[in-house]
């Protein structure tokens, strides 16, 4: 199993943009509860070249320093954030390009833990 660097995070949902910073700027915060995990926004990136205007989104996070065990605590996490808005989906992907997507549809799914399982290092 490869050892990503890290785990980019894009919240998204019908919301507005100051109700999506909200959601996520409380993710961000839960997250970092977690021991030694690293979370930043991707929001004071600058633009590419050739890019007018702020280059990523308000919902972008990047989530370094990933330890073992993290997955099933995410689930959790992410549950509860869907509970408070069930228009909400989390799109992760890791340093070397693998994805998934979590949404209500699937965060009951018993294949989801495995499936999250598999993007973190030392699971």
């Amino acid at each position: 199993m490869p050892n990503i660097e890290s785990l980019d995070v894009t919240l998204c949902a019908d919301l507005s943009a100051n109700r999506l910073a909200a959601l996520t700027t409380d993710f961000a915060k839960d997250l970092r509860t977690f021991r030694g995990l690293q979370v930043e926004s991707k929001r004071d990136a600058l633009p590419r070249d050739g890019e007018r205007g702020v280059a990523i989104s308000i919902a972008d996070l990047v989530i370094t320093s990933i330890t073992s065990g993290f997955a099933a605590s995410l689930v959790g996490v992410l549950r509860s954030y869907l509970s408070r808005e069930p228009s909400l989906s989390f799109h992760l992907k890791t340093s070397d390009g693998r994805e998934i997507s979590v949404a209500m549809k699937n965060i009951d799914s018993p294949n989801l833990p495995e499936a999250l399982a598999r993007l973190m290092p030392g699971e």
